[in-house]
C-alpha cells in the first residue's frame, strides 16, 4: 500500500509541479520495491513528508 501511496505522490507532484515531492516519492517508492526496509527508507519517507509539509506550509 505504501508502494501505491509513493507512486501516486510521485506522478501527482510532477503533474502539479511540485518537483521535490516527485523525486522524494520515487525514490521511497524505488526502495520500497527493492524491498529495502531500512535506515535509507525510513529516511526517504521523512524526507517525502517533510516536502509534502513544506508545500502545505506555503499554501496556508
Amino acid at each position: 500500500m505504501l508502494v501505491a501511496i509513493a507512486h501516486s505522490l510521485a506522478g501527482a507532484g510532477g503533474t502539479l509541479g511540485f518537483p521535490e515531492i516527485s523525486s522524494r516519492a520515487v525514490e521511497l517508492e524505488s526502495l520500497l520495491i527493492e524491498g529495502k526496509i531500512d535506515d535509507r527508507t525510513s529516511a526517504a519517507l521523512d524526507q517525502l513528508i517533510q516536502a509534502v509539509e513544506t508545500v502545505s506550509d506555503r499554501s496556508d
